[in-house]
């Protein structure tokens, strides 16, 4: 994990790759309550699909979660997600599948009271550590 104090020490971390101690089992009740909030109908998401493919929004809707696991910043008023960019997927998730996520800082940049933190995260199987989706995620840290 990489730990600081405020959001603009971040800049000495460019570079720097970290792992998720966290993982997340991807469980049939999760895709159901996703699928339920998102009235996703496809029938490759449901209960009857055999393997059934984890839905890519529920993928994405993890990566707040394990990448506060990756980075820890203790000084700031509210971080925002102000960015999601170059989503691929690059692998099929099915249920039972355990996913983590490994993060590059790629670019830190202060404006104002606000600091602006691109990430380049990719989460992977962990059984065969094979790629699962790669995106940029620009986060903001508001100074207290």
């Amino acid at each position: 994990m990489i730990s600081v104090s405020k959001a603009a020490e971040l800049v000495d971390h460019v570079g720097d790759a970290v792992k998720s101690s966290e993982t997340v089992v991807i469980r049939d009740r999760m895709i159901d309550a996703f699928n339920t909030i998102s009235e996703d109908r496809q029938w490759i998401h449901g209960a009857g699909a055999a393997p059934r493919i984890v839905p890519a929004n529920l993928l994405i809707s993890l990566i707040p979660r394990l990448l506060q696991n990756c980075i820890e910043v203790s000084v700031f008023s509210r971080c925002l997600t102000v960015k999601y960019e170059n989503i691929r997927f690059k692998s099929p998730v099915v249920a039972g599948d355990t996913v983590g996520l490994s993060v590059v800082v790629t670019d830190v940049r202060t404006r104002f009271d606000n600091t602006f933190v691109t990430a380049t995260v990719t989460l992977f199987n962990v059984a065969d550590e094979k790629e699962l989706l790669i995106a940029e995620v620009t986060d903001c840290y508001e100074a207290p």
